[in-house]
């Protein structure tokens, strides 16, 4: 409950005194046009490092490497590209860290341990949640008994073209 009290009142309201002290000092007009800049910036900063990001997932996955490190890069990409296109000075700090490379790969595993401690704690509670390898579903389980239960589909390639009339 406080944590949505301080993201729903304490963070916009800090963010609007920000945005007055910085307008106080560079100008009105100016401090429009950082908002803005920063809007555009973060936007095609957020557009590439997520192609990146999206390039890096699918070849790890062609390598057959964990993608769990390269989905939350995802996600903070994601969520940095929203903090960068809300105006305020805290949110495009926290935004451009969130897609810069450096930061944004130094935060990318501290969140994923923090995660899987979470789900550990919430297991012990009675929720369990099992992120382990990949197991053969029920219909790799049970191997057909008899041929009667198997169907065949035989598929017929002819070359057919179509027939032309010539008059």
């Amino acid at each position: 409950m406080f944590r949505l009290f301080l993201l729903f009142t304490i963070i916009p309201a800090t963010e609007l005194w920000l945005l007055f002290k910085v307008g106080e000092n560079i100008g009105l007009l100016e401090t429009i046009y950082l908002i803005i800049l920063t809007g555009i910036i973060g936007a095609a900063m957020a557009k590439r490092e997520g192609l990146k990001v999206i390039l890096e997932l699918q070849n790890s996955l062609q390598k057959g490497i964990s993608p769990g490190t390269k989905i939350i890069e995802g996600l903070l990409v994601l969520v940095g590209g929203l903090l960068l296109i809300t105006p305020g000075i805290l949110t495009d700090i926290f935004g451009f860290s969130l897609i810069f490379p450096l930061t944004r790969k130094a935060l990318a595993p501290l969140i994923q341990i923090a995660a899987t401690k979470n789900l550990k704690n919430t297991s012990s509670n009675g929720f369990h949640m099992n992120f382990g390898q990949m197991r053969a579903g029920p219909g790799f389980k049970h191997p057909v008994q008899n041929e009667q239960d198997v169907l065949n589909v035989e598929v017929e390639t002819t070359n057919h073209q179509p027939e032309v009339e010539e008059k």
